[in-house]
């Protein structure tokens, strides 16, 4: 009896696009927290002026510098952000959802292993947070590279046991209840260190 051994290969293509985004020559990374915790107001707050996030009421002064770059990973899009080594998805959820429906959606994405990972996840506040630019484009402040339908997004971060944290691409973080309020989902995963 002679056996028969197949091997499968999965290419997967990257195809980089730049995008006409903002883009900083500094070679600094600046590590955001990647776990969700409890934050609450007041932490917010010394968390938007540490980390130099914008926020129109909060932190106007605010001005953090991401480094994107629009790519393909096979057939579909992602945004690499070089400054904070995160990868985001372009536009996330085209329905609001609330808090449990946004995470099931996340473990679907995962299912289906979008762009070859299953690792997606909610941000944080400070990673949603950084998204946010410090001049409209758009009516939003957010960079052209993302779709521009998601602009309110969950985090996977809270301020008591019935709200969580979103940030608003009109320029500001918020909360909102879980199981009531209805906003987008923006996916993200972390990259590697190397």
């Amino acid at each position: 009896m002679k056996t028969l051994m197949v091997l499968t290969f999965v290419m997967i293509t990257l195809n980089f696009t730049p995008c006409r985004c903002q883009v900083t020559s500094s070679g600094g990374v600046e590590n955001l927290r990647s776990d969700y915790k409890k934050v609450s107001k007041d932490n917010a707050k010394r968390m938007l002026r540490q980390k130099g996030l914008f926020d129109k009421y909060w932190n106007k002064s605010g001005g953090f510098k991401n480094k994107f770059e629009s790519m393909s990973v096979g057939r579909e899009k992602v945004i690499i952000d070089h400054m904070t080594r995160l990868m985001w998805h372009p536009s996330g959820s085209f329905k609001m959802m609330n808090l449990k429906e946004a995470r099931q959606w996340i473990a679907d994405l995962n299912k289906k292993c979008y762009a070859g990972y299953f690792d997606w996840r909610l941000p944080t506040l400070e990673e949603a947070a950084s998204l946010l630019e410090n001049s409209r484009q758009k009516n939003l402040y957010i960079d052209c590279a993302f779709d521009r339908r998601q602009w309110c997004i969950w985090t996977g971060d809270t301020l008591s046991p019935h709200l969580a944290w979103v940030v608003v691409f009109s320029g500001r973080i918020g909360w909102f209840e879980k199981n009531v309020r209805m906003n987008y989902v923006r996916p993200v995963r972390s990259l590697s260190k190397s």
